[in-house]
């Protein structure tokens, strides 16, 4: 089977809890796809750049990463946008859930900010010596980050 849509190149993909496929473009947008049929079910648009990651929330929603520098909320079933988080100065590459619900986003702007999604807010600020392309929770409150120049940081993210 082969999925046709995008214009741009696949940046991330993730799967929802129905089966349905996630995947994001350069495109500047995030389309659901039916593994079955091999059809489209949804597109998200809202992004003015080319999405960078994703990440599925607690509560079902998903989060989009851009080049447009910010974070966007979607409710899956609806395919609305439901809340734009907003701070990073640059793209934002990375994005990961931590173990007490926040999200993690990483940033071109040389920061990592953990994020409280239900209540669209920063909730802390960690700042690096280079742009952050990658990220992944390790344990509660800690995470690890990939830079740029291929060093990864063992960092924690506290309130």
């Amino acid at each position: 089977m082969r999925l046709d849509g995008h214009t741009d190149h696949i940046s991330a993909l993730c799967q929802l809890k129905d089966g349905r496929l996630i995947s994001a473009s350069g495109d500047s947008t995030i389309r659901l796809w039916d593994l079955v049929t091999g059809t489209e079910t949804t597109r998200l648009d809202g992004h003015s750049e080319g999405v960078t990651d994703l990440c599925m929330l607690l509560d079902g929603r998903i989060a989009s990463a851009s080049w447009d520098n910010t974070i966007r909320l979607w409710d899956v079933a609806t395919g609305a946008e439901t809340a734009r988080l907003e701070g990073h100065t640059s793209a934002i590459q990375a994005l990961c859930l931590l173990p007490d619900g926040r999200l993690a986003s990483g940033s071109a702007d040389n920061t990592i900010r953990a994020w409280d999604v239900a209540a669209g807010a920063e909730t802390a600020r960690l700042e690096l010596d280079a742009p952050v392309d990658a990220l992944v929770a390790i344990a509660p409150n800690r995470i690890v980050a990939g830079d740029v120049r291929g060093l990864l940081h063992w960092l924690e993210i506290l309130d």
